[in-house]
């Protein structure tokens, strides 16, 4: 945690990064920069704003888990985010597993949202949401490609291939910008 906050102070002070960029990705250092920058620079605040971001994505994927599937899955959905909040050591930091669960939960939120309205670009900013939360803590590289083809797959055909070519397309000019 340590080294995430110099390099996020470093980034915002327009120094050269030391320890995080070089072992991980910039996103959540990037991301943690950017927070702390519109709390005033105030790391109280900016905790508080994590906090706020994952009780509104929590929420986020347990309306639509309500629509998509049920009630009851929902509320597991809800128990699940906060017991993860409440047990996880490190919630409340500035690591990169807060920012990957935002982003994952807000990136399923939009996907299940996606699926039920067979909307294009909502898939397109889902598989988005979703990568970043893989880029900001890389544990699991091969849901990028499940994701793609469930989503493309939900789609109508006409839709599907210029889907397929636009996220990897996306995908590619990501990862060229966050390496």
């Amino acid at each position: 945690a340590n080294g995430y906050w110099k390099d996020m102070k470093s980034l915002i002070h327009g120094h050269p990064v030391t320890y995080s960029v070089i072992f991980k990705r910039i996103v959540p250092t990037s991301t943690g920069a950017v927070l702390y920058r519109l709390s005033g620079k105030n790391l109280q605040l900016t905790l508080l704003e994590l906090a706020l971001l994952w009780g509104i994505s929590t929420w986020m994927v347990s309306v639509e888990v309500r629509k998509s599937i049920g009630r009851t899955a929902a509320a597991v959905v809800v128990l699940l985010g906060w017991g993860y909040f409440n047990t996880y050591p490190f919630a409340g930091t500035l690591l990169s597993e807060n920012l990957a669960y935002i982003l994952g939960a807000g990136g399923a939120a939009v996907l299940l949202f996606a699926m039920r309205k067979r909307s294009p670009w909502a898939m397109g900013l889902g598989v988005l949401l979703v990568t970043h939360a893989i880029n900001s803590r890389t544990g699991a590289v091969f849901v990028i490609p499940a994701v793609i083809v469930w989503a493309a797959l939900n789609l109508e055909k006409k839709y599907r291939i210029k889907f397929v070519l636009g996220v990897v397309a996306l995908i590619i000019l990501l990862n060229l910008y966050v390496d």
